[in-house]
């Protein structure tokens, strides 16, 4: 079955689908093209020649060829981000990659106060729900 909350991108007569694998269909007749064995994927960017594939909790961008979906290059994230950040926000133009890091830490004692009032308030409006 197709796991995954990615929206479908399209671009250049295909249509990329970021699941567990990502996978690329003709966009003109939904025959399928390639599978990636990419099964976390957390973001997916396309353009005509390269598809960006970010991994859940992962430093890497995976660069593939649109047609094939061999990879063709990895981006780590950059050391700006922080040490132990991974991919959040992902963009292209162009040649341009563009991507936010996201950092990961743990509250210390004074912190539990806020993180209780984060999980009220969560508990509050409910879970986001992915459209």
């Amino acid at each position: 079955g197709v796991k995954g909350t990615i929206s479908p991108l399209s671009t250049g007569g295909r249509i990329f689908v970021g699941v567990s694998p990502v996978q690329a269909y003709d966009a003109y007749n939904g025959v399928p093209l390639w599978e990636a064995p990419i099964n976390d994927a957390a973001a997916v960017v396309a353009t005509r020649d390269s598809v960006y594939v970010t991994r859940k909790r992962m430093d890497k961008c995976i660069r593939l060829d649109a047609q094939t979906g061999e990879t063709l290059d990895t981006f780590n994230v950059p050391a700006a981000a922080g040490k132990g950040a991974s991919w959040g926000y992902l963009a292209v133009d162009g040649d341009r990659l563009f991507g936010t890091g996201l950092s990961t830490f743990e509250l210390d004692e004074q912190d539990r106060d806020v993180e209780q009032k984060f999980n009220e308030l969560k508990d509050f409006l409910g879970e986001p729900v992915a459209h």
